[in-house]
């Protein structure tokens, strides 16, 4: 990243926490870290004693790698263990030492799926709006320098859609990553939402049935052709994706698909 850019993405991370704070009531403590302090009374002793081995590497970290990699590995503890919001903003705050195109598109990737996994918490929609604008300036970020990013546009496309409410533009962006590129992952998944949104069930299952052709076990396409099935009650149908799309499934989804199965086999 040049310098640019990050001047880019610095500015826009002022503009999104001055925004945050004035959607929020009068907090007196940091709301990350009462994200945290409240995940951390879900877990038992070991997930902690694991946390707080994490973030002490963190403070003790003696270069910018190490404390990277540091970061990193607590993004990855907070996702193992479903809390992805969490593991979105330590993905986040890798950015201000690796700038490289690989870890801003993870960053990006994390936010926007710590967002997602938020949308119908009415407690929480501060927040949520937050992870959808921090997860757009990395994808900007991206655009400024490569206009022509198909992750960067279909990301982008996502906050449109899911976390701005700019239905027609979003689509529109996605409509044109798919016209060239067919087979794009990220456009056809969100694409295969909208559809599941507006009820077209059969337009859902062809759009997850193009993802599975880059990514066979991609477990949020497996899970919505079922529960496409199952909202045209072709349960029979349903069962075999839901119990592939537990192989990769992340905990959240994984307890999601599990009590579907259960109903289903009851």
């Amino acid at each position: 990243m040049n310098r640019r850019q990050g001047i880019v993405i610095a500015a826009g991370m002022v503009l999104i926490l001055a925004l945050y704070w004035m959607r929020s009531e009068p907090r007196k403590n940091n709301p990350i870290e009462e994200q945290r302090s409240r995940a951390l009374e879900q877990l038992d002793t070991f997930q902690r004693l694991l946390l707080e081995k994490a973030e002490t590497a963190i403070v003790a970290a003696g270069n910018e790698q190490e404390k990277v990699l540091a970061l990193k590995r607590e993004s990855e503890i907070w996702d193992s263990l479903g809390f992805p919001r969490l593991a979105a903003l330590y993905a986040f705050r890798t950015l201000e030492m690796d700038t490289s195109l690989s870890n801003r598109l993870n960053a990006g990737r994390k936010l926007l799926d710590a967002a997602e996994a938020g949308r119908s918490n009415e407690a929480e929609q501060n927040l949520t709006f937050f992870l959808y604008e921090t997860a757009a300036a990395v994808y900007e970020d991206i655009l400024s320098g490569n206009p022509d990013h198909p992750e960067a546009l279909a990301g982008l496309a996502t906050v449109e859609i899911m976390g701005r409410g700019d239905v027609m533009n979003g689509v529109q962006r996605l409509l044109g990553i798919v016209r060239k590129d067919s087979l794009n992952v990220p456009a056809n998944l969100t694409l295969g939402k909208m559809n599941m949104v507006n009820g077209q069930y059969d337009k859902a299952i062809l759009r997850m049935n193009t993802v599975l052709r880059s990514d066979s076990l991609n477990p949020l396409a497996l899970s919505t052709i079922a529960k496409a099935y199952l909202a045209m009650h072709e349960e029979v149908k349903a069962i075999p994706y839901l119990e592939k799309a537990l192989k990769k499934a992340d905990p959240e989804l994984k307890k999601e698909i599990e009590n579907i199965l259960k109903k289903l086999k009851n």
